[in-house]
């Protein structure tokens, strides 16, 4: 679905909202993303070929700030890995050695155990994220292979759901010895998509290069995966 624009988008806050049907025993305050607008989400556009920096759809900038503030307010801090624990992914993850990693946060996706990391060019000393990417923690790099990396964010929302799912990109050798795309869509937890959503929107401390687009659909069933030739 296509973003719309953000005057055709109600500001009340309250009208959506991360909670799912069955989540009964947290309740609505408790959730770290119940009170994230999809005004602050739709603020986002999607990223330009290239890797050039976000644009914003035009908002009042203290409005804008105000949503994600109170959004913050209540949401868990995410855990700081040491260099240590960057070490052992690395050598997990052989493709992260040209990487700069900027920052690893632990996720769930799917009801399985895995960390978002952030990364830029090896040597970089700014801020800048040129790639993200989502690896499970059962995940076995190949040091020919680029792990799977997130390319957009989708925010589903069927009236009895609501949740952020995260589409994933990698490369697989398939039987005949030839590289191939994978592509599927995984269902984030609520911590890991709080911070998710605030680094595309430019509220955490990185400047975002990373191409991460954004949707918004009403369907309650993740993309279906698909495995496409280069």
């Amino acid at each position: 679905m296509a973003v719309l624009p953000i005057n055709s988008v109600s500001t009340n806050a309250n009208q959506y909202t991360f909670t799912g049907r069955n989540d009964k025993k947290d309740s609505h305050k408790a959730n770290p993303l119940a009170s994230v607008p999809v005004i602050v989400m739709l603020a986002m556009a999607p990223m330009a070929e290239g890797k050039q920096p976000a644009q914003f759809v035009p908002i009042d900038s203290e409005h804008l700030t105000e949503l994600v503030a109170q959004a913050n307010a209540t949401a868990p801090k995410t855990y700081e890995y040491t260099q240590t624990q960057q070490d052992e992914l690395v050598q997990r993850v052989p493709k992260l050695k040209s990487d700069k990693i900027q920052k690893i946060i632990d996720c769930t996706g799917n009801k399985q155990k895995g960390k978002i990391v952030f990364t830029t060019s090896k040597g970089d000393t700014s801020s800048t994220v040129w790639s993200v990417y989502y690896i499970q923690n059962d995940y076995k790099g190949n040091k020919n292979l680029k792990p799977p990396s997130i390319t957009k964010i989708i925010y589903h929302d069927s009236g009895e759901d609501s949740f952020l799912g995260i589409l994933i990109q990698e490369e697989i050798m398939a039987k005949n010895n030839t590289v191939k795309c994978l592509i599927r869509e995984v269902r984030l937890d609520d911590k890991s998509a709080q911070y998710l959503i605030d680094f595309v929107a430019g509220d955490t401390t990185f400047k975002n290069y990373s191409g991460i687009k954004f949707e918004e659909t009403q369907k309650s069933s993740l993309k279906a995966l698909q495995i496409l030739d280069y």
